[in-house]
């Protein structure tokens, strides 16, 4: 007597993957954006204590700086995330990478929201509120001092729009991030023409700026020839 055999149980069958992986950034921004209040607010506190000292510009030196450090290490993530050799060279996971990005951004605001509040309490450059706030308004070489108040703007609409890219269109809050480049640039002549010791630092400046060039070409050049060759296929 022959049995037939018995069909596997759903249970039982080997589950088929049949939609990509999304990868969710984390939750807990509101963390990292109180973070930035408390920061700012203990730098202007202390930075308005020594006004007349040169903590105040050590220490908006030193952030901005760190700020530049941290928008450049954001900039090559967010570009690394969409670059078509990521799959061939999977240094770290989409989910780690989607993490990294996270905190280089919620970092780079903090370290930018420190700089601006000890620039403000420095006596010497007097950029003041309005210098700093409103373009061309500084009487502290005008020009770099624009440049980074327009990075300032630009910073704060690409952060808010990706806190907001589930409540708002999602190509809303895309092409607005499209200007990720154009900040990095405009940060970039900030630090590159202000300050008494920029030309000190123009090597690394000028090292930071050509990595992420580099990156950035490479990567839409490849874009480029992966649709030209989806569009001459059969």
């Amino acid at each position: 007597m022959t049995t037939t055999p018995t069909r596997p149980s759903a249970a039982e069958r080997s589950p088929r993957v049949t939609k990509t992986e999304v990868v969710k950034s984390p939750k807990n921004w509101w963390v990292a954006s109180a973070a930035v209040i408390v920061l700012a607010m203990a730098v202007a506190k202390v930075t308005l204590s020594v006004r007349h000292s040169m903590l105040p510009w050590v220490l908006g030196r030193g952030l901005g700086l760190a700020a530049i450090a941290a928008l450049a290490g954001l900039s090559l993530v967010g570009l690394w995330r969409r670059h078509p050799l990521r799959a061939s060279l999977p240094v770290l996971k989409p989910a780690a990478l989607a993490k990294v990005h996270t905190v280089l951004a919620s970092a780079t605001m903090a370290l930018l929201a420190g700089h601006v509040a000890a620039i403000l309490a420095d006596s010497y450059a007097k950029v003041g509120i309005v210098g700093a706030l409103i373009p061309m308004q500084s009487a502290y070489q005008p020009w770099p001092v624009t440049l980074g108040t327009v990075s300032l703007w630009l910073l704060l609409l690409i952060w808010a729009t990706a806190r907001l890219s589930k409540s708002v269109a999602k190509r809303s809050w895309k092409a607005v991030h499209r200007a990720s480049m154009f900040t990095f640039g405009c940060v970039w002549l900030h630090g590159l023409t202000i300050g008494t010791d920029s030309a000190k630092l123009r090597p690394a400046y000028i090292v930071v700026g050509a990595l992420v060039i580099a990156v950035w070409l490479s990567s839409a050049a490849m874009q480029v020839m992966q649709l030209a060759k989806k569009r001459t296929a059969p």
